[in-house]
């Protein structure tokens, strides 16, 4: 995701350079009042989005370009939560079908259970497959939206300039 940090951002951070700014009437546009949630997103995604929309919003850094960026980013959100889900409902299956092991009459139906087993175990791990490549997209769009506690370290929101002490003017040694 090489593409440019969004001007608020960059003011936030202190990056912001004003021989550079190139007005953009996209991004000076403004979200409307109400902003849809896209109806193909499950119920997680949705609740994402209208938590990100909110959050978004009251700090100004959400455009009427951002929207597909967030929807995908919810998307992934999405992704990573069923299939978490579905992780735990294969795993779940799996050990229901080594348990019944047990009790099995023949060899036709070790078989069965084997394969049953087998296939469990397989759903299991493209599941957390599919979890993690989801977790790594949705953590790329958190740290875009300056969402992710990195993001946030890397953001300057403390304006006010504070007077060095006595022994910082002395050794010239900022303290933390």
């Amino acid at each position: 995701m090489n593409y440019r940090k969004p001007q608020d951002l960059k003011v936030l951070t202190g990056t912001f350079r004003p021989d550079r700014d190139h007005a953009n009437p996209l991004l000076e546009s403004d979200l409307p009042e109400k902003v849809e949630t896209p109806s193909h997103l499950g119920s997680a995604g949705k609740r994402q989005w209208r938590k990100l929309v909110k959050l978004l919003r009251d700090e100004d850094l959400l455009k009427k370009v951002d929207l597909g960026c967030l929807e995908a980013c919810c998307l992934a959100y999405d992704e990573m939560v069923q299939s978490s889900y579905d992780m735990k409902t294969h795993r779940k299956k799996q050990e229901e079908a080594e348990q019944a092991l047990t009790c099995v009459d023949g060899p036709d139906d070790l078989k069965a259970q084997l394969a049953l087993i087998r296939h469990h175990s397989g759903m299991v791990d493209k599941s957390r497959s599919a979890k993690n490549k989801a977790m790594q997209l949705y953590h790329k769009f958190m740290n875009e939206f300056g969402l992710s506690p990195g993001s946030r370290i890397r953001l300057d929101l403390n304006t006010e300039k504070e007077e060095p002490s006595e022994f910082e003017q002395m050794f010239s040694v900022k303290s933390s």
